[in-house]
């Protein structure tokens, strides 16, 4: 399901006047961006949307717009960081575990788009162990508003036998 599909059931969930916030963008970005000429757009949309690349992960909008020959437009961003992304590459049966800090009371939310279609798994938990929420399909998404402050473990697994690339989107 591309994301305008998606942007469509989100528009008839929310209303005809929903937009769709930069997270959304930048994971529909991402998830849509094997299509052709989606890289051109999802590095676009990365830039407009002030979403940066986490970890020391590669910056794919800077690596899309070179490739492409689309001059870096000048980042616009809506609020204090923007999302991030990171693109992890993990084979049939691998895992990954990434932790980031949510600020309490702040909207937090992370999400998966898997490039093919595979069985995997997404879970966020606390540093006490309790799961904030846990996802398994193509375009899983967890929103939730932290408690306290502290540091969540994101745990993303290939539950597939093929290896298959992920992007994380982070906010």
């Amino acid at each position: 399901m591309n994301s305008k599909i998606l942007g469509l059931f989100a528009a008839l969930l929310l209303g005809a006047n929903a937009v769709p916030s930069g997270f959304d963008r930048v994971l529909n970005a991402l998830a849509d961006s094997t299509a052709p000429g989606g890289r051109s757009t999802a590095a676009i949309v990365l830039a407009e949307e002030g979403a940066h690349p986490i970890d020391g992960a590669v910056d794919l909008s800077a690596l899309w717009m070179s490739t492409r020959g689309i001059p870096k437009s000048p980042v616009y961003r809506k609020r204090a960081l923007g999302p991030g992304y990171r693109a992890v590459r993990l084979a049939g049966g691998e895992a990954i575990r990434l932790e980031q800090v949510f600020l309490a009371g702040q909207r937090a939310q992370v999400a998966v788009a898997a490039q093919e279609i595979t069985k995997f798994s997404l879970t966020v938990s606390d540093d006490d162990q309790q799961t904030s929420c846990a996802a398994s399909h193509r375009h899983a998404k967890c929103d939730w508003t932290p408690y306290y402050t502290t540091r969540f473990k994101i745990d993303l697994i290939n539950s597939g036998n093929s290896p298959n690339v992920f992007y994380l989107v982070l906010q």
